[in-house]
Formats: C-alpha cells, structure tokens, sequence
C-alpha cells in the first residue's frame, strides 16, 4: 500500500498535502545553504495520537520524517529529503495544561 494511501487511513483528507506545487511550502526552512528535496507529502496532524499513527506509518514504510514547525529556522532543521514525509505541527497550537506561572513584572504575555 502506498504512502498515501496508508496516511489518508490516519488523518483526514484536509491534513494531507500531495500536490507537488503546494508541496513546495513545506520542503525547506530559512536556510539558504541548503538546497531542499521533492518530500512525497506533507501532513498537519493536529493530535499526539495522529502524530504516533502518521510515524506508524512512516516507519513501516522505511520513510524518512521530517518534523517542521513554522520553518524559520536558520539551521536547515526543517529541510526534506527527495522522498521524505514532512510532519508539519503548527496545528498543534493549543495549551494543554498550565500548572503555574510566574513571571517578572514587565513581561507581556500574549496569546
């Protein structure tokens, strides 16, 4: 069974990017030294339990994983390999629990 075929068992259709074009946001960060590759998909779980089926898959695919986050860093973290599935997380973007807080008294929090 295909890498797609088998994410689109996992996650809803809206959570998977194939189209080469679009494809195209996701393959690199910021970094201008290195040159990104063609990843085979993207993908925008927004649960740990969607993350943990699209690595299921992956692994038993013998696919590399890419994780991204916004894709700003400067490191080439977040740049795909030919081949490669991009886990992108910002739609994991809520807080799960606070348990305190403490802060200096000129800090802004913003949320």
């Amino acid at each position: 069974m295909s890498l797609l075929t088998q994410l689109r068992e996992v996650l809803p259709e809206r959570a998977i990017v194939s189209d080469a074009s679009a494809l195209a946001a996701y393959a690199g960060d910021e970094a201008k030294w290195i040159q990104p590759g063609q990843p085979a998909a993207a993908v925008l779980p927004e649960t740990t339990e969607q993350v943990s089926a699209v690595l299921r898959v992956a692994h038993g695919l013998g696919v590399s994983v890419v994780p991204r986050g916004a894709g700003t860093g400067l490191s080439g973290g977040a740049v795909a390999s030919d081949g490669s599935l991009v886990v992108s997380l910002t739609r994991m973007c809520r807080i799960v629990e606070v348990d305190e807080v403490r802060v200096s008294p000129s800090l802004r929090l913003v949320w």
